[in-house]
């Protein structure tokens, strides 16, 4: 038990400091709350339940696959991938929306 709360604290840690290399706030819209990783591009990482410490190192192996956004933002996109299948870059630079650029 000691050492699964070392390990939780562990990774806890090193996921603040990778939120912090992101900037500390949801890419799109800048909030700071309920902050979390986006799949924005496939890594064959996907679904739940496969850890916390795999999820880290998948995210640091493929940093360009990612986005720090809030939950709303996360869920948003994740609503409209449903129905597209092209990705939206929400935040820096620009939109892109069925190959529309949105500036």
């Amino acid at each position: 038990m000691v050492l699964l709360k070392r390990q939780n604290r562990w990774i806890n840690k090193k996921f603040n400091e990778l939120k912090n290399i992101y900037g500390n706030k949801c890419m799109n819209c800048g909030s700071n709350n309920n902050l979390e990783f986006a799949h924005v591009k496939n890594t064959n990482f996907n679904g739940k339940g496969r850890g916390k410490a795999h999820r880290y190192y998948n995210i640091v192996k493929n940093l360009d696959c990612y986005r720090l956004w809030c939950n709303d933002c996360h869920n948003e996109y994740d609503s409209y991938q449903k129905y597209i299948n092209e990705p939206i870059w929400w935040g820096k630079p620009y939109i892109i929306v069925k190959g529309d650029i949105i500036i």
